[in-house]
C-alpha cells in the first residue's frame, strides 16, 4: 500500500511540474542541458554549484545566439524574462533583444546592463507577433569588456 502512496505521490508531482511548464515556448532556457536548443555565440559553464549559466566573454565584437521556432501560433503577446549579471570590470554598451518574424520584421530593445555583484531581473512584454506563427528570439551582446553571465531565460503567454 505504501509503495502505490509512493507512486501516486510520485505520479501527480511529475503531472504538476509538467502543468507549470506546459506555457514555457523556449527549450533549455536554463541552460541545465548544456547549449541544446540554442544556436550562435554561447558557452554554457556551472556556477554556484549544479546550476549551470551562458557566459559571454565581452569584446570589440557583437556577439549572438538565438531560439528558432518559438511556436506564437494564435498568440498576441508574450513576456520574454531572464536574469543577469556583470563582472566587477564590465564596460559595455549591454544588450539587445530580439524577437524577429518569419517575413524577416523584428522588433528590439536594447538595454544597458546594471552592475553590482548580484543577479538582476529583466522582463519585457511584448506584443508584436503580428499573426506569425513562428519567431526567433535573438540575444546580441554588445561590444565593450568584462563578462556577462545570463540565466533562467523565460518566454511565456501574456
Amino acid at each position: 500500500m505504501n509503495a502505490i502512496k509512493s507512486l501516486l505521490s510520485a505520479s501527480s508531482l511529475l503531472l504538476i511540474a509538467c502543468t507549470v511548464n506546459a506555457d514555457e515556448l523556449l527549450r533549455n532556457g536554463d541552460f541545465e542541458r548544456g547549449t541544446s536548443g540554442w544556436k550562435g555565440d554561447r558557452k554554457v559553464v556551472e556556477y554556484s554549484g549544479n546550476n549551470k549559466v551562458c557566459e559571454i566573454k565581452v569584446d570589440d565584437d557583437i556577439q549572438s545566439f538565438y531560439q528558432e521556432d518559438l511556436d506564437v501560433k494564435d498568440l498576441k503577446d508574450i513576456v520574454l524574462t531572464f536574469k543577469y549579471k556583470v563582472s566587477s570590470d564590465y564596460k559595455g554598451r549591454g544588450l539587445t533583444m530580439k524577437f524577429i518574424r518569419p517575413d524577416r520584421g523584428f522588433t528590439y530593445r536594447t538595454i544597458d546592463l546594471k552592475g553590482g555583484d548580484k543577479w538582476h531581473t529583466y522582463k519585457w512584454n511584448f506584443g508584436e507577433i503580428r499573426g506569425a506563427d513562428e519567431i526567433t528570439l535573438e540575444i546580441e551582446i554588445l561590444e565593450g569588456e568584462g563578462t556577462i553571465l545570463l540565466d533562467d531565460f523565460s518566454v511565456t503567454p501574456k
